[in-house]
């Protein structure tokens, strides 16, 4: 379309720029985890929880250390690492827990 064509049509052009999307559409429906990407991660051998660097709803990278254990028998300090990429969905230690048989994460 020419531009004499555009304006007799009443057609106005404008230089796109960032702006706010506000549509909003209520949908019904349900979240649900795949259970085949979720993991429980625990401690190799109890301990006392020495640092926890990922928070609640933190992306973590698969073997990124998410806690710090050291051991109760060899007294060597242990990563607690994320066996997959994803986000944290429950933190259930904190330093100085102790690290046992339940989750950590």
């Amino acid at each position: 379309m020419s531009a004499a064509t555009a304006a007799a049509s009443g057609v106005k052009t404008a230089t796109a720029g960032p702006a706010t999307i506000r549509n909003a559409l209520p949908l019904m429906g349900r979240v649900a985890i795949d259970r085949s990407r979720q993991a429980e991660v625990r401690a190799r051998f109890p301990g006392i929880v020495r640092a926890v660097p990922v928070n609640l709803g933190d992306q973590v990278r698969r073997g990124q250390t998410l806690a710090t254990v050291e051991g109760n028998d060899s007294m060597r300090s242990y990563a607690v690492i994320a066996p997959l990429d994803g986000v944290v969905l429950a933190r259930n230690t904190n330093v100085g827990y102790v690290a046992g048989e339940a989750p950590l994460f």
